[in-house]
């Protein structure tokens, strides 16, 4: 018991430390709103004035407006570049328009000159004979002997005494082991005379001559020659079918309808001739024009050798002549 009451605090303590602690605590808080309010009027006075706030307002006003004045500037000669590109490209799309509407009336022209060259080029060659199968010698050759005797041989009693060539000769390419003999070519001078053989040649496709057996053709252009091969499929197709068709001069598919006989002269215009499915058809014109002619080389004579005849005037592509 004595124990707990000496260890019990003196009330008279406790009144003491009551009356002392409320100043000190008062004064701990004067001395810090002291160094807040030192503090608040060190700040204020760093801080900037109304006056300079206008200066600085008005010189970031006068850096904007300066800016924005050169934006417009560039803006304004842009609008007008765009304008004048806008004046450029309508004028050159009406450029665009005229030219292609000239393209186009200059590639009808060009395949108008095209028909006409090609046909002209036929009508050079129509006293012309192209032989295929003849042998050919090492040594010196004579075509128009060795023409003259087939041409007998297929003729018969009908062959004249003699025959009168313009010109004949071997293609001219190389020769070459891998292909066989070059063609024999011959202008007859006699239009009737190369009818007459070519009637009889086309009663059977090949004829036995020296040993061998030898094809006669109709010298054709070489544009026409590659519309013809371009078309094997279409022609094929129509056997297959059984429509008979035909060749025309200048070039022409003409095929056999109840209607009568119809030609169609350009690509286009085939797929509307035949029945049945769709069938494609290559364009041969643009193909033959993409093509460039194979360059030719003359036959070099032996020496001491004088030429025969006149050179050909114009063989691109199977060596045959013009008349």
């Amino acid at each position: 018991m004595d124990g707990f009451i000496r260890s019990q605090r003196d009330p008279e303590d406790d009144a003491d430390a009551m009356l002392s602690s409320p100043a000190s605590t008062a004064g701990t808080e004067m001395s810090a709103l002291d160094r807040i309010g030192e503090e608040l009027r060190t700040i204020a006075a760093s801080m900037a004035t109304k006056g300079d706030m206008l200066t600085h307002t008005t010189a970031i006003q006068d850096a904007l407006h300066a800016k924005i004045a050169g934006i417009r500037t560039d803006v304004g000669a842009q609008a007008d570049c765009i304008q004048t590109l806008e004046a450029a490209m309508e004028t050159q799309a009406a450029r665009n328009v005229t030219m292609e509407a000239a393209l186009a009336k200059q590639g009808e022209l060009l395949l108008t000159m095209r028909r006409s060259v090609e046909d002209l080029d036929n009508r050079g060659r129509r006293c012309n004979i192209q032989v295929k199968g003849v042998p050919e010698t090492d040594g010196e050759e004579n075509a128009e002997e060795l023409l003259s005797g087939l041409f007998r041989a297929i003729l018969q009693q009908e062959a004249p005494p003699c025959f009168k060539f313009d010109r004949a000769h071997r293609a001219m390419r190389p020769r070459t082991l891998e292909e066989g003999p070059r063609d024999l070519i011959c202008c007859l001078h006699s239009y009737q005379l190369k009818e007459a053989i070519m009637r009889k040649a086309r009663g059977r496709p090949t004829w036995p001559y020296m040993g061998t057996q030898v094809a006669l053709y109709q010298d054709l252009s070489p544009l026409m020659l590659d519309a013809r091969r371009a078309l094997l499929p279409v022609t094929t197709l129509l056997r297959d079918r059984g429509i008979q068709y035909k060749w025309g001069f200048p070039f022409a598919l003409m095929i056999q309808s109840q209607e009568g006989w119809t030609a169609a002269c350009h690509p286009d215009e085939i797929p509307g001739l035949l029945e049945g499915p769709p069938t494609p058809v290559p364009d041969w014109i643009r193909d033959s024009m993409s093509q460039r002619p194979r360059p030719q080389r003359m036959p070099r004579r032996r020496r001491g050798e004088a030429p025969q005849g006149s050179p050909p005037r114009r063989r691109p592509d199977r060596g045959g002549l013009a008349a």
